[in-house]
């Protein structure tokens, strides 16, 4: 579904600084506050645009086609003096039957899904975004010369905050005089048209709001701007312009985690096998926007690199990272996990935080379900233990010699890129080839997480002053069956394939729940995840009907790049 922006206003009232550029591409903490608000979208799943441009439009299109951005960008210009539903109006052959309409000057973080659901149950046509007024004692009105006229204690009020959802037939239908009226107006008539019918509906919004109108506004939504991202606590870093290194950067996970950087500003340098973008597929949307430095971390002389970098925060999530294969391939198991993590931390130390990346495996066998930080770990693998031993050797760092060090211990992943050997990808890409589901019975019950629900933790626990020294679950604390998962995802992609649960046996020593509490992630960092499993699995699926297509068409020029007749 796409996301329409409007973003073809003058912004008057902040000249002489919207002389130069438009209001959108005022940076807010070194980046334009549109995109902020793209950012924002494309953390939920939503990376289809089109942008409504007026006043000095072609600047804004000339930074989104040279700005890294996994996204499709569409313009529509109405002209500088068309009015909001003018715009709406120009745009809607581009917008699809439904669409998010934002304002490009304004930030909120609605959960888009929730409110997309909750749209499409009503069978609203329009549905706004409403946050309550703040009043704690009461309001008041008055006349000219300040004698108070009306006041009412603590009254139940809300306003809209410059979001909707909306039902293109809605503008198929427009009355044209609503058009013509000035900006603003055309669509407070049209609302109240909606209102008659019982056609606009309200979704709640608990959360800040930044926009910013004069001078004045700006510096207080720059010194808003920490707390809308990070509401517990505020932070004490600012990824942009900060120096970044990414260990496992080409990997799914790390891949998704650099794209992030990337979009926030930072200068992000990724640790990788092999300096070539062929064997880096995972990044290649944004090579040209990241530093590769080819290391091994079992080699200690190759990372003497980092000491030239001098990167202000470290993110290591390279591992030997199978917890079957681990089993056959101790010795590279502890070489990458362990000895890589040990020779990692004393190849530079002068890092203002560095945030390990463990994992929920360190848990292995426990006698009570949610798992708790102060749990005493029992890995089952020797992919565990090595990762256990990194997250040992990381805690004594920090204890030892007081370095800022964050452990995290993420609970299962998927979503886009991922490998096709993890449960997730490997049934959506069945289901959708139309191939036989055999499996064991699915009673054990685990996990699953949107990447870019961990990805915001990861974010979070670089930025917090308090997720230092900490150990940190992040998972979303739902229990789900493997049998469960098998269903949901045969349904969701309405596939043919044959269902064989029960067939295999049991694994020996089969963990059978494996789920987070995580109370330590929400209180300190203030992180929830944003994107539920139905939701991210309708887009992970999504993601794989594109890659299959991609990938399995032999006319595709993904496929045609391998026929040598393409080369020689």
């Amino acid at each position: 579904m796409k996301t329409v922006i409007l973003c073809g206003g003058r912004g008057t009232r902040l000249q002489p600084l919207t002389n130069q550029i438009p209001k959108p591409l005022i940076p807010l903490q070194g980046q334009p506050i549109l995109q902020h608000l793209v950012s924002s979208y494309i953390r939920k799943g939503f990376r289809e645009f089109v942008l409504c441009i007026g006043y000095r439009g072609e600047m804004i299109q000339e930074f989104f086609c040279q700005t890294p951005l996994d996204a499709a960008f569409e313009f529509s210009q109405a002209g500088e003096r068309a009015s909001m539903l003018a715009r709406l109006h120009q745009a809607q052959d581009l917008m699809g039957d439904r669409a998010f309409i934002a304002y490009g000057d304004t930030l909120i973080d609605v959960n888009l899904p929730a409110m997309l659901a909750d749209h499409q149950a009503s069978g609203a046509k329009i549905t706004i975004t409403t946050a309550k007024v703040k009043s704690p004692f009461g309001l008041v009105t008055a006349d000219g010369d300040r004698w108070v006229s009306s006041f009412k204690e603590k009254p139940l009020q809300v306003y809209y905050v410059g979001h909707m959802l909306l039902e293109r037939s809605v503008l198929e239908h427009l009355d044209p005089e609503l058009l013509r009226l000035p900006d603003g107006e055309g669509l407070v008539q049209l609302f109240g048209q909606l209102i008659a019918q019982r056609q606009l509906r309200m979704y709640a919004y608990p959360g800040p709001q930044i926009t910013f109108n004069t001078p004045q506004e700006l510096d207080q939504a720059e010194r808003d701007f920490v707390a809308f991202f990070h509401p517990a606590g505020g932070t004490g870093l600012s990824l942009a312009r900060k120096k970044v290194l990414v260990t496992g950067g080409s990997g799914f996970i790390g891949s998704h985690l650099c794209r992030r950087l990337v979009e926030a500003g930072a200068e992000v340098s990724v640790l990788v096998k092999y300096y070539s973008v062929i064997d880096n597929i995972r990044i290649v949307g944004f090579w040209e926007h990241i530093t590769p430095i080819e290391a091994d971390l079992r080699n200690p002389d190759s990372l003497r690199q980092i000491q030239r970098l001098q990167p202000d925060i470290i993110f290591h999530l390279a591992a030997y990272n199978h917890v079957g294969d681990s089993f056959l391939q101790v010795s590279e198991a502890m070489e990458c996990n362990a000895k890589g993590t040990a020779n990692l931390f004393e190849s530079y130390e002068d890092y203002q935080r560095l945030i390990y990346i463990s994992t929920s495996e360190v848990y292995g066998l426990q006698a009570s379900v949610p798992f708790q930080e102060q749990a005493t770990p029992f890995p089952l693998s020797p992919y565990a233990v090595g990762k256990y031993a990194g997250e040992l050797y990381a805690r004594m760092k920090h204890h030892s010699v007081h370095k800022p060090v964050v452990v995290l211990r993420p609970f299962n992943a998927y979503g886009p890129y991922q490998s096709p050997r993890a449960v997730i990808a490997e049934l959506i890409i069945k289901c959708l080839r139309g191939e036989d589901i055999i499996t064991t019975a699915g009673r054990q019950t685990r996990e699953f997480n949107f990447v870019e629900n961990l990805v915001d933790g990861f974010i979070l626990a670089a930025t917090c002053p308090e997720a230092v020294g900490e150990v940190i679950n992040l998972g979303c604390g739902v229990e789900t069956s493997i049998r469960d998962l098998v269903h949901r995802i045969h349904t969701l992609t309405d596939s043919q394939s044959q269902l064989r649960v029960g067939e295999l046996p049991d694994r020996p020593g089969e963990i059978w729940r494996m789920c987070a509490d995580n109370q330590k992630a929400q209180q300190l960092l203030g992180w929830s995840p944003q994107v539920d499993l139905d939701q991210g699995l309708q887009l992970t699926i999504e993601w794989f009907r594109r890659y299959l297509a991609q990938f399995s068409d032999l006319k595709s020029p993904l496929r045609a790049l391998s026929h040598r007749a393409s080369w020689v």
